[in-house]
């Protein structure tokens, strides 16, 4: 045979190729290619025989084979992908592919949280790192998870050793991003138990799959929203008329063969036109948000509350007890609503009209429910608004109760049951009473002093405020004689004025007249109307308040800034006083905003040569910040609470004077403010400054700091930038606008030039130092800010 392939060698002059195998010395086979060919050497045939490595070929050959193989697999998955609306089920399937095509010993799919805090295990085979079950897993700073979620690429995770207690643990993996349209939705990983690295095939074949996921979860995320909209409001996230229904529908059928009592609320807000009208949509929008929030807030765990349109919303009572436990809420529901809502900046005012139906008394179907609430809700509106009723006739003993509340109201006037407290104010150029407010109160005969908001309400509804406003403007003009007639100094008393009393359109005449009858020298009287008041018809407000001027009457604006009065009206208006509303003073020590907002309204009064009275002072620190800022009066419970009108009287004649602060024209350079959430800094930078003999006030908050700015002369501000809840840059910013004398100096661990920038722009900081803690080095930088401020200065 030999002899024979010797000869067809020679005869064919070709040359012969053949794969087979060859043992190596230490006895291993490799494969091997085989070259053949016959050749002359003289009058003798040679045969040549050439032998070739061919692992390194039949190599690349697999990793090409497996390429295709890896390419058709995925194409497959796609178009399986296509047609299951499971998305568990794709999730399942596509682990198993991966482990298979692999040949690993373990992936999973992990879905991230809304707050790229932690994952959730969604599907897994083998041996899975990070996770107990199926159970959620936090996402650590730095970690392999926290890595792939932030940077959207794939990630090789090296070998490593495996845990002693368990052989199986997976040492080597791949961890890649799977995306969605909103961004990341989470990881799929996989695994292997022996050292491996993944090749670019391995790991294009992982973010394959993953892609293939992302229109999968995007088909389960469209048919969420559109299962979404079909149940629940898009504004306000409550269910929808549809979804109430069908609820309502479900107790009802429960209700029946169990016997219990089901309650309906149909809840309609009042002036929510206003807010439209006045302030936009989007405004309007924004409140349907807060007031959906404060029914549910109203409401016990089981009942359901769901907006029917526009601003009328229903709700659900089931399991009952009584018919009457309705009632708590529904007082419960008009408390909250009543309670002035912030939006946008804005303070705003609505209150709600409650009707209720009970089952099985009032409906045994879900439409002759909300139909007979429906109806007790606009007997409350014909009844005149903010208030509820049932449906029975029989359960109206709270509408009974208004009813007659009102007589008593009619006769309280008659009866001398009303009477004036009045609250101090002192003025801050030296602390002394500089006037009172008239505030009046209800001595009810059967249910004692009652403050305005329980029955002011009533008086305007009822059109009883007229008569009642004139006898508080005739009360305040007669104690002003009282005291003049006592031999002391009278102040002025400030009155409030409602709109339905201003409007009348004798009200300069009566006012005139109530003047003449007390003989009380117009200087003394101040008239404080609403912002909201005044926009109602400017040009009539405006002849009005010529006529009150002329006759010498002062005229102040009650609650600046939570109206929306135009600048160009305002200064068309014959006014003394502009007072700031409470809501801006109570966080003024320690909210930027609205401390800003109440330094506006100072600067603007002045601009316009109005004096600013600041309400509802309550502490040091807010009389420090407005004293410091230049208001000229104030009023609230530090100095005093509404009074009587013999404690009034004892407070002239004592000659009681506010405690004021002591007085400072600008900063002291000696103190310093250090302002940095962590104590060890604050000490450190402490040290570094002590030998410069400067006293030191500290605050590990923005807030705080505000706070210690309020009540102290600060000279140095050294703020870290990287604080909670606000940036060392915004305090700054905020600083320079509130204590522009200050001089302002940014702290941080890391020098970036960014934050310089930022500093330097928004917060005019003066310098910018780095945490080395070289204490000659600080003490020289803060030194030559001090410096060049005073070269400045």
């Amino acid at each position: 045979g030999l002899k024979r392939d010797y000869d067809d060698l020679i005869e064919s002059g070709e040359v012969r190729m053949a794969i087979g195998e060859c043992r190596r010395k230490d006895g291993s086979l490799i494969p091997v290619e085989v070259s053949r060919r016959a050749q002359r050497s003289g009058d003798a045939w040679l045969v040549v025989v050439i032998m070739r490595d061919i692992r390194d070929r039949l190599a690349a050959e697999r990793v090409i084979q497996d390429y295709l193989k890896q390419r058709e697999l995925v194409a497959a998955f796609g178009q399986r992908t296509l047609a299951n609306t499971d998305l568990t089920a794709v999730f399942n399937e596509a682990v198993q592919l991966i482990a298979t095509t692999l040949h690993a010993d373990a992936c999973h799919v992990l879905e991230a949280h809304a707050d790229k805090q932690g994952v959730t295990v969604r599907a897994a085979v083998g041996v899975i790192p990070y996770c107990v079950e199926q159970g959620a897993v936090q996402i650590l700073p730095g970690s392999d998870l926290h890595q792939v979620l932030t940077s959207g690429e794939p990630l090789m995770i090296e070998a490593a050793d495996a845990a002693p207690n368990n052989p199986l643990s997976p040492v080597s993996g791949l961890m890649a991003p799977v995306f969605e349209m909103q961004g990341i939705f989470g990881t799929i990983g996989v695994f292997t138990a022996t050292p491996h690295r993944f090749t670019e095939d391995e790991i294009g074949f992982v973010q394959s799959v993953a892609n293939i996921l992302a229109p999968a979860i995007e088909r389960n995320r469209a048919e969420q929203r559109l299962s979404y909209l079909a149940q629940f409001d898009t504004l306000t996230g409550l269910p929808n008329r549809h979804m109430l229904y069908d609820r309502l529908v479900q107790m009802l059928s429960v209700s029946r063969s169990t016997g219990g009592l089901i309650g309906c609320m149909f809840v309609d807000l009042d002036r929510f036109k206003d807010v439209n009208d006045t302030l936009g949509h989007s405004m309007g929008d924004l409140l349907l948000i807060q007031v959906s929030a404060r029914l549910k807030q109203c409401l016990r765990n089981n009942d359901i509350v769901g907006r029917l349109g526009g601003d009328e919303f229903a709700v659900v009572l089931p399991n009952l007890v009584r018919a009457e436990d309705a009632d708590a809420i529904a007082q419960k529901v008009i408390a909250e609503l009543m309670a002035p809502f912030d939006v946008e900046g804005h303070r705003v005012h609505i209150a709600a009209s409650v009707g209720i139906a009970i089952h099985p008394s009032d409906g045994d179907d879900a439409d002759m429910l909300l139909k007979n609430a429906d109806t007790a809700m606009y007997c409350v509106k014909a009844g005149g608004r903010n208030g509820y009723q049932f449906y029975a006739l029989e359960m109206n003993e709270r509408a009974l109760q208004r009813i007659q509340m009102e007589n008593q109201l009619r006769n309280a006037l008659e009866n001398q049951e009303f009477v004036l407290h009045y609250q101090p104010k002192a003025e801050l150029a030296g602390g002394a009473i500089c006037g009172f407010e008239a505030l009046l109160r209800w001595r009810h005969p059967e249910l004692g002093l009652m403050a305005p908001a329980e029955f002011i309400p009533l008086l305007e509804s009822t059109g009883l405020i007229a008569p009642v406003g004139e006898w508080v403007l005739r009360t305040a003009c007669e104690q002003i004689e009282s005291w003049r007639r006592q031999g002391i100094t009278p102040q002025p008393i400030s009155v409030n004025v409602s709109a339905r009393q201003f409007q009348q359109k004798d009200f300069a005449d009566v006012v005139a007249r109530l003047l003449d009858e007390t003989a009380t020298d117009p200087a003394y009287i101040q008239l404080e109307l609403t912002e909201s008041l005044l926009m109602r018809d400017v040009d009539e407000v405006v002849r009005t308040l010529s006529t009150l001027k002329a006759m010498g009457v002062r005229i102040s604006v009650d609650d600046f800034g939570t109206g929306h009065s135009s600048l160009a009206y305002l200064k068309r208006f014959p006014l003394d006083h502009l007072k700031i509303d409470q809501a801006f003073i109570r966080d003024s020590t320690t909210d930027p905003e609205d401390a800003e907002i109440a330094l506006a309204i100072i600067s603007l009064a002045h601009s316009l040569g109005l004096k600013v009275i600041a309400e509802g002072v309550e502490n040091m620190a807010q009389l420090g910040f407005l004293q410091s800022h230049g208001c000229d009066e104030i009023q609230g419970f530090y100095f005093a609470k509404p009074l009587g009108a013999e404690e009034c009287t004892r407070m002239l004649l004592e000659g009681r004077q506010l405690q004021m602060l002591a007085p400072s024209d600008q900063a002291d350079v000696q103190s310093v403010l250090l302002v940095d959430d962590n104590q060890d800094d604050r000490e450190l930078l402490q040290h570094a400054l002590a030998p410069a003999g400067y006293q030191f006030f500290e605050a590990d908050s923005p807030k705080a700091a505000f706070d210690v700015l309020a009540q102290h002369s600060v000279g140095i501000v050294i703020s870290d930038h990287h604080m909670p809840g606000m940036t060392g840059v915004k305090f700054l910013a905020s600083v320079r606008k509130l204590y522009p004398n200050a001089i302002r100096i940014a702290l941080s661990g890391v020098t970036d030039a960014v934050n310089v920038t930022n500093a330097v722009n928004e917060a005019g900081i003066h310098k910018y130092l780095s945490k080395d803690w070289d204490a000659m080095r600080i003490r020289a930088e803060v030194r030559h800010a001090c410096l060049r401020r005073e070269d400045v200065s």
